[in-house]
C-alpha cells in the first residue's frame, strides 16, 4: 500500500503567514523572502524538496532559468533536482502557462530522471506557475520578477489537505510580499495545471449515472493478481497497467480511503475516476468493498453508457 504524510493541522497555512508576518520586516530582497518560505514550508508541509524558479533574460533571448532559492532534504544533493530534464519541465509551465497537477515522477520526467528521483526516495512531483495578474509595464518588467514557478517533491502522496495549504500560502505570501515592497508586482496562481497523460490512453471518460452514485462511498482494495509475489509488490501489477491515471489511482489505494476520498487527493474528478474503476475491476486489479467489508457487485460498473 502506498505511504501517505501524515495529516497536517488544518491551520497549517496559517500558523505560517503568521509567521511570515513576524519575520518580513527585517527582509530586503526577493531571495531572502523564498527562501524563508522553502524552509518553513519543507518543515511544515514535509515536502522533500521545495524549489522556488524564475525565468532569466539571455542575450540571445532565449527562456533560461534560473532557481532563486530551495531546501533539500534526506541528503538529496543539488543535481538530483536541478538538471535539463527538471528545467525542461519549468520552461514548459512558463511557456504553456500552467501549473503541473501532483503526479508520479514517472509520469512528468524521462526515464533516467524518474530513476534517479526514485532511487533518492522522490515519488510525487508537483509544480505552481504565479505570474503577474495584470498587464506590467515595460519600466516594471525590466528588474522585476513576473512569473514563478515552485517545484515541490513528494517521497509519499500527500494529502489534499496539504497541496490546498501549499496553493493558499504561495497566492498570500505572494500578496504580502507586493505589499511589503519584495515584489514589484503582485503574482496570483495559475490554477490551470497541465497533465502529463498521454493522448493515447485507454481510458474513456464517461457520466456518472443515477445507479452509480454510491460508488463513491465504496473502499478498494488491490487484489492478489497472477501469483503469490504479486500480493507483497504491488508495482509489478503497476507496471502492467498501461494507462497512466489508472496506475496513479492503483497506487494510491490504502484500504482506507473510499473512491471519492482517493478522487479527491488525486485532484480527479468522480467521472473520470469511474472508468479508471472500470478498467481496474475488469482486469482485476481491484476488487470493492462497502462499508460492512462485504464485497460488492461490480456488474454496475459496466452498464450500457447510454
Amino acid at each position: 500500500m502506498t505511504p501517505e504524510l501524515a495529516l497536517p493541522s488544518r491551520g497549517i497555512h496559517l500558523s505560517i503567514m503568521n509567521q511570515l508576518l513576524q519575520n518580513i520586516s527585517p527582509m530586503r530582497s526577493s531571495n531572502e523572502l523564498f527562501s524563508w518560505l522553502a524552509q518553513r514550508v519543507a518543515q511544515g508541509l514535509g515536502t522533500q524538496v521545495i524549489q522556488f524558479w524564475s525565468k532569466q533574460k539571455t542575450k540571445t533571448n532565449d527562456t533560461a532559468v534560473d532557481v532563486l532559492a530551495s531546501v533539500h532534504g534526506n541528503g538529496i544533493v543539488n543535481h538530483v533536482v536541478d538538471n535539463t530534464s527538471t528545467r525542461e519541465v519549468v520552461k514548459r509551465m512558463l511557456s504553456e502557462q500552467s501549473s503541473l497537477s501532483l503526479q508520479a515522477v514517472h509520469d512528468i520526467f524521462p526515464a533516467p530522471q524518474s530513476m534517479l528521483l526514485s532511487r533518492h526516495g522522490i515519488q510525487y512531483c508537483a509544480g505552481y506557475l504565479l505570474h503577474a495578474s495584470l498587464p506590467v509595464s515595460s519600466a516594471v518588467v525590466r528588474d522585476a520578477i513576473t512569473e514563478l514557478v515552485v517545484m515541490t517533491y513528494w517521497q509519499q502522496l500527500p494529502y489534499e489537505r496539504v497541496l490546498a495549504s501549499l496553493e493558499r500560502v504561495l497566492e498570500h505570501s505572494s500578496s504580502l510580499a507586493h505589499n511589503r515592497g519584495l515584489l514589484a508586482v503582485p503574482l496570483r496562481l495559475e490554477k490551470r495545471s497541465r497533465n502529463t497523460q498521454s493522448t493515447n490512453t485507454r481510458v474513456v471518460t464517461v457520466q456518472a449515472s443515477p445507479a452509480m452514485q454510491h460508488l463513491g462511498e465504496l473502499v478498494p482494495y488491490r487484489t492478489q493478481h497472477d501469483s503469490a509475489t504479486r500480493t507483497h509488490n504491488p508495482l509489478s501489477v503497476f507496471l502492467d497497467i498501461t494507462d497512466k491515471d489508472a496506475r496513479q489511482f492503483y497506487l494510491a489505494i490504502d484500504g482506507q480511503k473510499n473512491v471519492r476520498e482517493l478522487a479527491n487527493v488525486l485532484y480527479m474528478s468522480f467521472n473520470k475516476v469511474l472508468p479508471i474503476l472500470r478498467l481496474l475491476v475488469n482486469q482485476q486489479y481491484v476488487q470493492l468493498f462497502g462499508l460492512d467489508g462485504q464485497s460488492v457487485d461490480t456488474a454496475f460498473l459496466f452498464e450500457s453508457r447510454s
